[in-house]
């Protein structure tokens, strides 16, 4: 049976689109739940008679695969809401963890954000350069360095300035009372 065909297709698809409206509401009691449900269905009934138009051997196959289409949504629906509030409920019995959490790596931001603004300028160039604009050892290399060596050896020069502005760093922040390995623990 070819529906898109049919001259009477349009007739064919309101008739499996009323009957699924009225056994998804006598099913859930849900108008509108019970119009998306039918509306999705039928569209892929459509889709699937497009694709391939003798799949379908009577009316009834096509309102039965609609139906079944219908209900499987339905349960689909519902289990994703009942993922949905498992994860809402977690999170509600969690909230404290998770804003105590949020606060303290605020405060680590900023003290550390402190630390770095109280490091000299070169040392708060390469740093920033290395870790936030993601620059190479070799392309700070040449941006410091002028003299007519090659980009290698400026990037291992540069290299050694970064770890030397890193240990500055993590002394700065031992000094206050800091210790950068509990954050390289925590991951």
């Amino acid at each position: 049976m070819n529906l898109t065909n049919d001259l009477w297709s349009e007739k064919r698809f309101a008739e499996i689109l009323n009957f699924l409206f009225r056994c998804l509401v006598k099913q859930y009691s849900n108008p509108e739940l019970a119009d998306s449900l039918a509306s999705t269905a039928v569209a892929k009934l459509w889709e699937k008679e497009r694709k391939n138009p003798d799949f379908f051997q009577t009316f009834e196959h096509a309102r039965n695969y609609a139906r079944k289409i219908a209900y499987n949504e339905a349960i689909s629906q519902s289990r994703k809401e009942q993922r949905l509030d498992k994860v809402h409920r977690q999170y509600a019995k969690n909230r404290d963890t998770y804003l105590k959490g949020a606060t303290v790596r605020q405060e680590i931001c900023e003290f550390a954000h402190d630390c770095l603004a109280s490091l000299p300028e070169e040392d708060r160039f390469i740093l920033d350069t290395y870790y936030l604009s993601n620059q190479s050892d070799a392309d700070i290399g040449c941006a410091i360095f002028s003299d007519h060596t090659s980009k290698a050896a400026k990037g291992q020069r540069a290299r050694r300035l970064r770890m030397r502005s890193l240990e500055r760093c993590k002394q700065l922040l031992l000094k206050h009372g800091f210790d950068p390995q509990i954050l390289n623990k925590s991951r």
